[in-house]
């Protein structure tokens, strides 16, 4: 299985391998120029060899192994100390316990050294654990050379003493101010740019919400005052409207759009509360809704219910069509053991409402309303189905494309065609485990 790691580890695990790579090519150079010397030291003909299997044991785990390589950055600064510590120890003791031997002469070079252990400082060890790493490598890796020169001043003037004295003592001192500087900047810098990802992940959330609420808005108005103006319009076209009934059902489409607002604005309104917190500057939507018939639904019941109380509200809205269906077939199979959240509850009722208002619109001649939600192979169904007179040329707009994407937004599939019998069929299908 393969686990993706973040940029950061990616870069990491980079550099690992590019150390662990570059160490084991040092210890065969070393290796190769040891190998020439007939006088060299016993520590130089063990140490490389040993260094390198430990190199290719490194490497080979970090490649193959690439998810668990944090594991590996105890074995990592441990590895990469042993070219600092061994020599500072072992040539110190011999230089001590020899009176033949003398340090500077057989202390190995130490900035190669220096240079490992300042950066495996850097790339593996925690911030905040650097201070404390950095002292004791520090005691533990300087003081048995210091201590020895201190003791041997004769030694100490010598130009190999005093290269050995300002590389572990000042020198030393400050490559550790640096890492510690550079330390405090990469914890400054982490938690700035933490600070940025949290602000813009707020940003795209704030505006998710705010593409919902207003993608709500809209279904609600076309539900509701949108269809008795469509309505009205298609009287207007087709015979003569008194002027009295005219002005009475504009007056009543003042209303239902003043309504619809009015809900709108309590919807998107946060409770009082007694806490401190601050108010969300995004809108909160409630857990009601408010049908096009102006009934308002609690959420919080389950989905077959509120699909009941859809249909029921809907059917009873002054539509032309509605006059004429004399055989209505409805069920809804319930899902009490789904959990389902109020913005999906939402959009699926609005869904409903909306073809069953198509159906009182569009569906000239219907006779036979069947509205079903069933539950098969792991999916629910919702379908609307009557016998009138079709798809009418030009009926696809913007609801046919809100219903496209709910179908997307819950992982499901949006299906309206016409029947061979006359009549059209209107279904919105999701796995449940979406």
């Amino acid at each position: 299985m393969t686990i993706a790691l973040d940029p950061h580890h990616k870069l990491k695990h980079k550099a690992g391998l590019i150390m662990v790579a570059a160490s084991g090519a040092m210890a065969m150079l070393a290796i190769l120029i040891h190998s020439r010397q007939p006088s060299a030291h016993p520590v130089d003909k063990i140490a490389p060899p040993l260094f390198l299997m430990g190199s290719i044991c490194l490497f080979v785990y970090l490649y193959r192994h690439r998810e668990n390589y944090e594991r590996l950055f105890p074995q990592i600064v441990l590895f990469a100390s042993l070219p600092l510590l061994v020599p500072n120890w072992f040539f110190t003791i011999d230089a001590f316990t020899s009176p033949s031997t003398t340090l500077i002469d057989t202390y190995p070079p130490l900035s190669a050294g220096l240079f490992l252990w300042t950066t495996v400082t850097l790339i593996f060890i925690p911030p905040t654990h650097r201070l404390t790493f950095i002292g004791l490598g520090w005691i533990v890796g300087a003081t048995p050379v210091l201590g020895y020169l201190i003791l041997h001043p004769t030694e100490l003037q010598q130009l190999r003493g005093m290269d050995l004295f300002f590389s572990l003592g000042p020198a030393m001192m400050i490559q550790s101010a640096m890492v510690l500087f550079y330390s405090r900047l990469q914890v400054l810098v982490e938690t700035l740019s933490a600070e940025r990802l949290q602000y813009y992940s707020k940003v795209i959330e704030e505006q998710a919400i705010r593409q919902q609420a207003m993608e709500q808005a809209f279904t609600q108005f076309h539900n509701g005052p949108l269809q008795s103006l469509a309505v009205l319009l298609q009287d207007v076209q087709t015979h003569q409207v008194p002027s009295p009934e005219l002005f009475e059902r504009l007056a009543q489409l003042n209303t239902e759009i003043r309504d619809v607002g009015q809900s709108l604005i309590k919807s998107t309104q946060p409770e009082a509360t007694q806490t401190s917190l601050p108010i969300p500057e995004v809108p909160i939507v409630g857990s009601t809704l408010r049908l096009g018939a102006g009934t308002h639904l609690d959420l919080s019941l389950s989905l077959h219910n509120l699909l009941y109380e859809v249909y029921a509200a809907t059917l009873s809205r002054d539509l032309p069509h509605f006059q004429t269906i004399q055989v209505k077939v409805r069920n809804f199979v319930p899902l009490e053991a789904i959990a389902l959240s109020f913005d999906i509850k939402r959009e699926i009722c609005l869904w409903f409402e909306e073809a069953l208002c198509n159906v009182g619109k569009h569906a000239k001649g219907v006779t036979r309303l069947q509205v079903s939600g069933t539950r098969q192979d792991g999916e629910y169904s919702l379908r609307v189905q009557d016998n009138g007179a079709g798809l009418q040329p030009g009926n696809a707009h913007q609801g046919t494309q809100q219903s496209h994407l709910l179908a997307q937004r819950l992982g499901g599939e949006f299906r309206r065609e016409a029947l061979a019998k006359g009549g059209v069929m209107c279904e919105l299908s999701w796995p449940l485990e979406s």
